[in-house]
């Protein structure tokens, strides 16, 4: 047989498993990066405010996405929001999931008015308000659901999935489903 007898994939696994350790790093690796990018944004003045101001933003809601998946996959997460000083302090407290939410929501909500708009960015490789907006709905989504069930969420769910319908920019479907894939 060739089919995995251990790991994520039979629901047979640790945390010493290569494929949940590689995700649980790679999404802290990319936390400590937006940590240490938003403490020194501001550090050179020669940067134009507006252009710091964006940089602010969209790691602000990078650091908000990762960790929304991480607490989507692991619950209550270590919740890190400056960068870390002594490498040696690896033991940090989980966080409840609850705070967790609640600071992914204030990261996106502060970021929403500091990214660009998609059609001041012209493609698709960088965060604009739409997709602030999009993470957004769907985070509170996923907290009015379990294990939070804060049913507060689903109201501001429809707030942000309204403001990427009615927006500055015109979303709608690619009229062209073979178009796609040319």
């Amino acid at each position: 047989r060739n089919s995995p007898s251990t790991g994520p994939a039979v629901y047979n696994f640790s945390s010493t498993d290569l494929t949940v350790y590689s995700v649980w790093e790679s999404l802290y690796k990319g936390v400590s990066r937006a940590n240490m990018l938003l403490a020194n944004v501001d550090n050179n003045l020669e940067i134009e405010k507006e252009v710091r101001d964006c940089i602010r933003g969209e790691a602000l809601a990078l650091r908000a996405y990762y960790y929304f998946l991480l607490v989507t996959l692991y619950g209550d997460v270590p919740l890190l929001t400056q960068p870390v000083d002594n490498p040696d302090d690896i033991f940090v407290a989980r966080t409840d999931s609850r705070a967790v939410y609640s600071q992914i929501l204030k990261d996106l909500t502060e970021a929403e008015p500091l990214v660009m708009n998609i059609d001041e960015i012209g493609h698709g490789g960088r965060i604009s308000k739409s997709a602030v907006r999009g993470i957004a709905a769907r985070v509170c989504l996923h907290k009015a659901g379990y294990p939070i069930c804060d049913e507060t969420g689903y109201a501001e769910a429809r707030t942000w999935a309204l403001k990427v319908i009615d927006g500055e920019t015109e979303h709608r479907l690619n009229p062209s489903y073979s178009g796609v894939f040319i």
